[in-house]
């Protein structure tokens, strides 16, 4: 997204929703309908074992040549395909949950300039009032863990050797009465009553030749550049977090400390430093705070608008520990500062800036989100590449790369935060160009972040991985290069950079690089984009209008493309889906794995929470909680069934068919199931199921829908036929399984028409 990419994630989704989230995902080839008006089902071939058998002999070069003029060969003829067994009743009864939603509150206001009144069943002081006259007891701040040892402690103002002069005493008389108060001397400048608004985003720093002194906090920070006359300081925390402020006086949270008089070209940095300046002249700022009950109900944000800056600062500084506060420059619409609080999420920056009077319809596209080092024009990104060299593609790579590199290396049926980034990577970019139809849309780095198969975007883009402590996003990478590459290039570059980076260790590397052309426009406004996004719940009709239509890729190409759901999950939040296209292992690795799983495993139809429907893997190799998936648009390339209602054959889907997709293992039937395609097998480890092959049929048919119970051995449970297939892409996807090469081969060829569409005027890229 690469919180994220469906993201997902649903990489490109037909999900449209998932990733970054995670990586959600794309969609496949697929033909217009896989069935005649009369209700008979179609398949494409003239002979399908003598094309078999031809296509397993071909080369890598001969399958290209395959395709030049765009078809498969293997859709040249339809022939009628009546359905070998009786169709089954339903067996099974799913129940769903509606989630509820309280009614949204009207948002508790405070007069202008006055001090906002928090709700009088807090427990903490009330902002703009007087203590109470106990002393609270002292505040206790537990700081977050970090695997590096702390500094040690130093101090930070030099001690006086000597406080006062000794005196001279008389030695038969006492010592005089004094008649003045002593002189205390200041060890360190007073604190500052109110703190300074940010500038800009993270991660950058304002230049010098100093790495900085140590400080308590930094509220200290500030009170040097005071000491100094510095109209900007730069503070970095020892421990990482994001946000950097501090919300509360007196906390603790020692950092590196950096004053300046001129900070006009701030310096991007990896590391977690933000620059505070002295409020400009005649900027509002708007306040907004929210409070949790003792019952943890949540409370609607009250927001204060137009205020001057002293008074916003102290407003947030007299926050209780439980609440919530932020302050946004009303004039920049730029956010000031932030209390430390994991709670926040996007949709609270959304209703906040709403709240505030400072949203529009465009306030969610990447362009307006995303910003660079820098105050008026330098804070905006530019809109379009002027040159671009091999150095900066793999400059780009590089950062992604490092950045990747940062998180765990954790993989598990729950969480996985390397594949979600990479799959936030790839859910930006696919949404991105999929919303191409007629000549709009496409590569242009403009996706509608409200649109409902969004879902999860803006959490992919702007919020990103977070574990331990470390924050992990695309937006802070494109701060490297965002006053000279546009976003558009950015997004495709990432995506290309993090497929490399997931290959198989020893795999060659997919030449993306020699391909790439710069100078995609990074679009202002794109209304509708939203509406041009697929539909997983529908299937194969949507494969077909959104790749084959709208996009203009083949049957072959638009399957092709959807390999990219090998990477990445889906998440209930995001898309209402739950669950990765692939085994802990493979999700993280980009490979064909996504098309071995799809014909080597056992899948049944699943009602989600969400009221959602999706495939959940079936067989005994099955993971507990299980977490392998298959969205409709993508098991329907393969299997087909009968309609409950008009008996029609039609590809599957898990919202009318009751039934168990799988195919038959290897046998000595040439033709059956998994026969005439050894490799598959091979590829999965010999595994067919989860266990080794056993006969074809009852035995294989327990094994690979185990999850059906009692009823795994009837073969009215079955999808279609185990031994023979007839999805209107089965062929691919069986040839992508078998020969990883050749599913590459045709995924470039689709990748490049995808990130191309309507586009000219690009450029490749020059020399180093």
């Amino acid at each position: 997204m690469l919180r994220s990419l469906v993201g997902t994630f649903c990489l490109f989704g037909l999900l449209a929703h998932c990733f970054g989230e995670d990586p959600s995902g794309s969609c496949s080839n697929t033909q217009a309908d896989v069935h005649d008006p009369d209700g008979s089902c179609v398949h494409d071939e003239p002979d399908q074992q003598a094309l078999l058998q031809t296509r397993r002999g071909q080369s890598t070069e001969d399958l290209a040549e395959l395709s030049s003029d765009g078809s498969d060969s293997f859709h040249h003829r339809r022939r009628r395909c009546p359905l070998h067994h009786q169709h089954h009743q339903h067996h099974e009864h799913h129940e769903h949950h509606h989630a509820t939603q309280a009614p949204t509150q009207a948002p508790t206001q405070a007069p202008t300039q006055q001090p906002v009144q928090l709700p009088t069943t807090s427990a903490y002081p009330t902002p703009g009032t007087k203590p109470p006259t106990e002393a609270p007891p002292e505040p206790t701040t537990t700081a977050p863990m970090s695997t590096e040892a702390p500094p040690e402690p130093t101090t930070a103002y030099p001690t006086p050797t000597t406080a006062y002069p000794t005196p001279t005493m008389h030695p038969t008389r006492a010592p005089p009465e004094p008649t003045l108060a002593p002189v205390i001397p200041t060890l360190a400048p007073p604190l500052p009553q109110s703190l300074w608004p940010r500038m800009g985003l993270t991660h950058q720093r304002c230049p010098g030749t100093s790495s900085g002194d140590h400080v308590d906090n930094m509220t200290a920070c500030q009170a040097e550049a005071e000491k100094l006359g510095h109209h900007f300081y730069s503070f970095k925390p020892d421990i990482s977090q994001v946000p950097i402020v501090e919300p509360r006086p007196g906390a603790s949270l020692r950092g590196m400390c950096v004053t300046a008089s001129n900070c006009s070209k701030p310096v991007p940095t990896e590391e977690n430093w933000q620059i505070f300046e002295v409020p400009p002249p005649g900027h509002s700022y708007c306040f907004a705070f929210h409070q949790t009950n003792t019952g943890d109900q949540a409370v609607p944000w009250a927001v204060v608008k137009d205020l001057g800056w002293e008074d916003a600062s102290k407003q947030f500084k007299a926050l209780g520990a439980a609440n919530k506060g932020i302050i946004i420059d009303m004039t920049t619409s730029i956010e000031q500062l932030r209390t430390v609080n994991e709670g926040f999420q996007w949709k609270d920056i959304v209703d906040i800036r709403k709240r505030c009077g400072i949203w529009n319809q465009t306030s969610l596209l990447p362009e307006q989100a995303v910003t660079c080092s820098g105050e008026g024009p330098d804070n905006r990104p530019i809109l379009q590449t002027q040159n671009m060299t091999e150095a900066d593609y793999d400059d780009i790579v590089g950062r992604i790369g490092f950045a990747y590199s940062k998180l765990p290396q954790t993989c598990d049926t729950r969480t996985c935060p390397r594949g979600e980034f990479a799959g936030c990577a790839l859910r930006m970019a696919g949404h991105d160009f999929m919303d191409y139809q007629d000549g709009t849309g496409g590569s242009d780095a403009c996706s509608d972040m409200e649109a409902a198969d969004n879902a999860g975007l803006a959490e992919c883009l702007f919020s990103g991985e977070t574990y331990g402590g470390l924050v992990i996003t695309l937006a802070d990478i494109y701060k490297w290069y965002c006053h000279r590459i546009s976003l558009a290039d950015f997004l495709v570059v990432a995506a290309e950079g993090v497929m490399n980076i997931l290959r198989p260790p020893g795999a060659q590397a997919i030449d993306f690089k020699s391909n790439f052309q710069w100078g995609r426009t990074t679009a202002i406004s794109c209304p509708g984009a939203g509406a041009h996004l697929p539909d997983a719940e529908k299937g194969c009709s949507e494969v077909e209008r959104i790749f084959i239509n709208n996009m203009k890729l083949t049957e072959r190409e638009a399957a092709a493309l959807m390999g990219v759901h090998t990477i990445g999950r889906t998440r209930l939040e995001n898309s209402g889906y739950d669950g990765w296209w692939s085994d802990p292992t493979n999700s993280r690795i980009f490979n064909n794995n996504y098309y071995i799983s799809m014909v080597t495993k056992g899948w049944i139809p699943k009602q989600t929470t969400m009221n959602k429907h999706q495939w959940d893997r079936a067989d005994v190799g099955r993971a507990l909680p299980n977490h392998e998936m298959m969205l409709n648009t993508d098991l329907c390339l393969v299997f087909i069934e009968n309609n409950p209602v008009t008996g029609a054959v039609e590809p599957v889907n898990a919202a009318t068919h009751d039934c168990c997709a799988w195919l038959d293992p290897p046998s000595n039937n040439p033709g059956f199931g998994l026969t005439d395609h050894p490799q598959i097998t091979q590829a999965n480890g010999g595994l067919h199921c989860g266990d080794q092959p056993v006969n074809i049929g009852f035995e294989s048919r327990f094994k690979c829908c185990d999850a059906v119970g009692r009823n795994a051995g009837n073969q009215n449970i079955d999808c279609g036929t185990p031994f023979k297939q007839f999805g209107f892409a089965v062929n691919d996807v069986l040839d992508f399984a078998s020969n990883e090469d050749v599913w590459l081969l045709f995924f470039k060829g689709a990748w490049g028409k995808a990130t191309t569409n309507g586009l000219s005027g690009l450029h490749p890229l020059t020399a180093r």
